[in-house]
């Protein structure tokens, strides 16, 4: 009868054992997949995104972008993280509201520049200068050797030649009196043009209205030589000149004028 009652206890504290197993294995089982299924909080990073749709060749300003935060997976690798790695760059394409501002954004092809139309500093009002960029073709020789680059500020020079007796319609009275004749004339057609760019001999330059641009087209078209000085900086100093030809270069240096002979 002892024996029996041994052996039940016995056996009631091996089924004990089993239980208290069974629960602290089910416990840390349960603790497993709940540590599992947590969800992980992702790292994020700051990036710099646009206020507001930002155009083309648009200098950005401070009050263009601000900073938002993306998870480190989704946050574009070449957008930047501090506003003041874009505040006054100009944009090469446009940037949608929201959108972030990634370095293709401001980085220009090589052998190119990054310009504006408006001058820096100034806004678009309705009584702005009507600025216009454009380019025009002007030789090595004709452009103080080839070595100007876009930021200089040049006075530009045009050389055509004007027949009095074919140049006008109908044909003034003394257009082809024997003491005028066909000349090249050079004068200094427009001052402070600023140099936005190049690419070879082919420059793009800013003008202050579309006249101007038509004027400059036309030069080109009928076959006038075109030529660019290079202005001192900060040199904003306004020179009138009359332009110069034959006339004024003899008398200016002295040339002597070689008479007709017979062999």
């Amino acid at each position: 009868m002892e024996d029996r009652a041994k052996r039940r206890a016995r056996l009631f504290t091996i089924l004990g054992l089993v239980l208290a197993l069974a629960a602290a294995g089910g416990t840390y089982l349960f603790a497993s997949q709940a540590q599992t299924v947590a969800p992980q909080v992702e790292e994020k990073v700051s990036v710099v995104v646009a206020v507001r749709d930002l155009q083309a060749r648009q200098i950005i300003d401070a009050s263009d972008v601000t900073v938002a935060q993306y998870p480190i997976g989704v946050a574009p690798p070449t957008a930047a993280k501090d506003p003041k790695d874009v505040v006054g760059r100009i944009l090469t394409s446009p940037v949608s509201r929201n959108e972030p501002i990634t370095a293709v954004r401001w980085t220009v092809p090589q052998g190119q520049a990054a310009f504006t139309v408006m001058p820096a500093g100034e806004t678009l009002t309705p009584t702005s200068p009507n600025y216009r960029a454009l380019s025009i073709t002007v030789a090595d020789q004709n452009a103080v050797g080839g070595n100007l680059q876009p930021g200089d500020i040049v006075d530009v020079i045009g050389t055509i030649k004007i027949d009095p007796c074919i140049s006008f319609l109908p044909v003034p009275p003394q257009a082809c009196d024997p003491k005028r004749y066909a000349d090249f004339q050079a004068k200094t057609i427009y001052e402070s043009v600023p140099i936005l760019a190049r690419t070879g001999a082919v420059y793009t330059i800013r003008v202050g209205d579309l006249e101007t641009v038509q004027k400059l087209y036309y030069l080109q078209a009928s076959g006038a030589q075109l030529a660019m000085v290079l202005r001192a900086a900060k040199d904003d100093r306004v020179v009138t000149t009359t332009g110069t030809s034959f006339e004024r270069v003899y008398k200016d240096f002295g040339y002597k004028v070689t008479e007709r002979f017979s062999p």
